[in-house]
């Protein structure tokens, strides 16, 4: 990364706070449209000021908008509860969380929360 991007990086960081307790970020939908992080391929971005997520086809009217230039690209994919990392990390095959009658080919969103080495 060339000393110029990180300057127009630093920037944009000036007046960036980490969101509180009673601040809502808007990251599961795109403000303009129904796009959400699992129906895109590019996901969605979200302001890092004004904490709302847009899609890819709004980026420039956002930032036209709210002349901030940061933002954090989110994209998320379905996997089966059989590939999942955390089933394969956590060593136990169990699938508790997970109704029996649904049937083994069917897509349960799960998040991987890999665990710190000891």
């Amino acid at each position: 990364m060339g000393e110029a991007a990180l300057d127009a990086v630093r920037a944009g960081m000036r007046g960036l706070r980490a969101p509180g307790a009673y601040d809502a970020v808007h990251k599961d939908e795109c403000a303009f449209s129904f796009h959400t992080p699992f129906s895109t391929a590019a996901g969605l971005l979200l302001n890092l000021h004004t904490l709302r997520s847009v899609s890819d086809e709004f980026l420039a009217a956002d930032h036209q908008r709210t002349g901030h230039s940061l933002y954090l690209r989110m994209q998320y994919t379905k996997v089966r509860e059989s590939r999942c990392a955390w089933t394969q990390l956590s060593g136990s095959g169990s699938n508790s969380d997970i109704d029996r009658n649904s049937g083994s080919n069917s897509e349960t969103l799960t998040r991987a929360w890999p665990r710190a080495a000891r």
